[in-house]
């Protein structure tokens, strides 16, 4: 009996969890659509100067982008809570990984004349799924990106666990308790057109059962 109210229980989380996302994203996939549509009616009304058409039509193309984003990030969550398909496990060299995805994002941390600092790079070698594993790192570099400022340091550490650490200062108050939670953002991150599925698929991703 305990074990099939567990099961009640669990299958109740899962269900509140997937309605609660559905609510969220409708409303986020709204606010950029609706931006989109705006300023393609812009476009179509008034006659503009090929400047001013430049700057409406990135515009659109960056609302775009948030949009697939949205729908990108709602996808990947959903199938992780609802446990859809398993994942091929290989011994994988987690450090080569990781900076194969950080190399990606030299530029961008550049261009803000940042510097990134990485402590204990040994190679380590881990059982893991390559397209989950770059995709956690991929998250937590861009989490890094958006939402910090001045350099950043990493630590990786080896021993009963793996664990990776970020040490950066971040642009504005969080509330420590809830960033591993969907959807949840700052205030300023809200106006970003942040998803807040970042680190909540990053939480889903390294809890899993593969």
């Amino acid at each position: 009996m305990l074990t099939f109210r567990k099961l009640e229980i669990d299958i109740e989380k899962k269900n509140n969890s997937l309605q609660k996302t559905i609510v969220n994203i409708s409303h986020d996939l709204k606010t950029p659509l609706t931006s989109a549509l705006g300023y393609v009616e812009l476009l179509q009304k008034y006659e503009l100067s090929g400047e001013e058409q430049h700057k409406y039509e990135s515009i659109i193309i960056d609302k775009l982008k948030q949009l697939s984003q949205l729908i990108e990030d709602f996808f990947t969550f959903t199938k992780i809570i609802s446990n859809e398909g398993k994942f091929e496990l290989k011994l994988l060299d987690i450090n080569r990984i990781f900076e194969e995805e950080l190399v990606c994002y030299y530029q961008d941390f550049n261009s803000q004349g940042r510097m990134i600092y990485i402590k204990g790079n040994k190679k380590i070698e881990m059982l893991s799924n390559e397209r989950i594993l770059r995709r956690i790192f991929d998250n937590l570099i861009i989490n890094a990106l958006k939402h910090s400022r001045g350099d950043i340091y990493i630590s990786i550490n080896t021993g009963a666990e793996i664990c990776f650490q970020f040490k950066n200062r971040l642009d504005e108050p969080i509330i420590v308790e809830q960033i591993f939670d969907e959807f949840y953002t700052s205030d300023i991150s809200r106006t970003k057109q942040n998803t807040g599925l970042g680190l909540a698929i990053v939480k889903e991703f390294t809890e899993m059962e593969v």
